[in-house]
């Protein structure tokens, strides 16, 4: 079997850092961008698989501003004064966090007003309107719109420290160049200071909702956290008192700090930060028959053309996962699309009430599975509605084929974040229903989906069309083909 060639763009959502790092085969450079699953070295033609999905990655940054220069940016900070210590390197922890984000919210849609002659009687909508309380039809509409975006944000894994730090990285993906983060090396220049903050609090944090608006439900997919030891210069420059230099930059970060604050911080056993790097490399192969898997950079599903056996990446492991290639039709069969990724969630979906009050009971009966795409796209709201489509007109028991020289996309999401996109799909059928969109429009809370029972199974779908588009084969729905053309290459 044969895989298509995909893109080496981006690993992550939102801007990503590029990690220097050696071949641990035969030490070339090896340059990769933050969050890859799959590297290949340029040298020795290695492929490599980056381990530590799922789990907090650690990284470190060197600094680029010498001692010397030190001493000069504090002495003329201080007005001349000359330093009253040695400088000394700290390496300060940051929590940084990379995800997507899809959420469907409530926004008011600007319409003209409808002439309502007064001796005429409201029509049922405009009963329930008022029965929920929404405005008039002249004030506009409001409506839910389905939306996404990708998430970037960076903070002090040590807020004690506020004061002699920057709150954060900030943007400078194309400035900063990540390291392994390999404790002994940092020791060696400096001192390593433990985050105080817990990944799990850290995690909570970072992924507090932020969306504008009324948002009515949001989930979030493609989660990367990652712990960045960003190297500082501090300076005595008086009794107590030190002088704070950005040491990738040079840049004064505080000109006046108390050096109590440090102090104590480093004195302190930090126990948050759970042990040694966990960011490593081994051979990728399939487990079972040795065979090179195509490298792609984002993947998290791999398959062998040898033995033809499917393996998501769990951790620091490959675990072998059901799949199936899906037939194209006669009329398609032609085409030479690459089949494209989807899961398809078996289970008992159900919808229940939310803490804030009751819902609308739909009248749509949700089915028994749906389908979450797992291929990499822009705008997530495009693969629920190919999933909403899928879960209505995709049948039972499609035809298969063999998977010998089929090309096939690549898998960007594992079976954690299928889930996490199949309860939007479900909540996509759920607005079929007309009385239960309007009222969450007016401001009835959504029901909340659960998927008890889940399974999950790997399906390749055959994209077939014309020179603008590719659609499914089940429901027709279209995806633009440079859109599509622009992930193979």
């Amino acid at each position: 079997m044969t895989t298509a060639a995909l893109p080496r763009g981006r690993a992550v959502a939102g801007a990503a850092f590029v990690v220097a790092s050696t071949c641990p085969r035969c030490a070339a450079p090896l340059d990769f961008a933050e969050g890859s699953n799959a590297v290949r070295c340029a040298h020795c033609a290695t492929v490599l698989l980056v381990t530590g999905r799922r789990r907090v990655l650690r990284w470190a940054v060197r600094p680029r501003v010498a001692a010397v220069e030190v001493r000069k940016l504090a002495s003329f900070a201080s007005g001349g004064a000359a330093a009253r210590g040695a400088p000394r390197l700290v390496f300060v922890p940051y929590y940084r966090l990379t995800a997507e984000e899809l959420f469907w919210q409530r926004e008011r849609v600007s319409r003209a007003p409808r002439a309502v002659d007064p001796e005429q009687p409201p029509d049922e909508s405009g009963r329930l309107l008022r029965a929920l309380g929404g405005g008039s039809r002249a004030d506009g509409e409001v409506e839910l719109q389905l939306a996404s975006r990708a998430i970037e944000r960076s903070f002090l894994a040590c807020p004690e420290i506020a004061g002699l730090a920057t709150w954060s990285l900030g943007v400078r993906t194309g400035v900063l160049r990540l390291e392994l983060f390999e404790r002994d090396t940092l020791e060696r220049d400096g001192v390593v200071v433990e985050p105080t903050v817990a990944a799990d609090a850290a995690l909570a944090r970072a992924l507090a909702p932020q969306v504008p608006g009324d948002t009515v439900q949001r989930d979030v997919l493609r989660v990367v956290l990652s712990l960045v030891w960003f190297p500082l210069w501090t300076v005595p420059t008086a009794a107590r008192r030190i002088a704070v230099i950005d040491a990738v930059t040079g840049s004064m970060v505080a000109r006046d700090a108390d050096a109590a604050e440090i102090d104590a911080l480093l004195a302190r056993d930090g126990a948050a930060s759970g042990g040694t790097h966990v960011v490593g490399f081994r051979p990728l192969c399939c487990p079972n028959c040795g065979w090179d898997f195509t490298v792609r950079a984002a993947d998290v599903v791999f398959h062998c053309g040898s033995c033809e056996r499917t393996w998501e990446l769990r951790g620091e492991d490959l675990e072998q996962i059901a799949s199936d290639v899906v037939a194209p039709t006669a009329a398609d069969a032609s085409d030479a699309m690459p089949r494209l990724p989807i899961w398809e969630v078996r289970g008992a979906l159900r919808a229940s009430a939310r803490d804030r009050g009751p819902v609308v009971a739909p009248r749509v009966t949700l089915p028994e599975r749906v389908f979450a795409p797992a291929f990499a796209w822009r705008k997530l709201g495009h693969l629920c509605d190919l999933g909403a489509r899928l879960a209505r007109g995709a049948p039972a028991a499609p035809e298969l084929e063999p998977a010998k020289d089929v090309p096939l996309a690549g898998c960007t999401l594992d079976r954690e974040d299928a889930l996490v996109l199949a309860r939007m799909v479900a909540l996509s059928l759920l607005l079929d229903d007309g009385n239960v969109r309007f009222a969450i429009a007016r401001g009835r809370p959504a029901p909340e989906i659960a998927i008890d029972d889940a399974a999950t199974r790997l399906v390749w779908l055959p994209f077939a069309g014309d020179a603008y588009s590719v659609r499914d084969p089940f429901t027709g729905y279209a995806l633009p083909r440079r859109g599509v053309e622009e992930l193979l290459r």
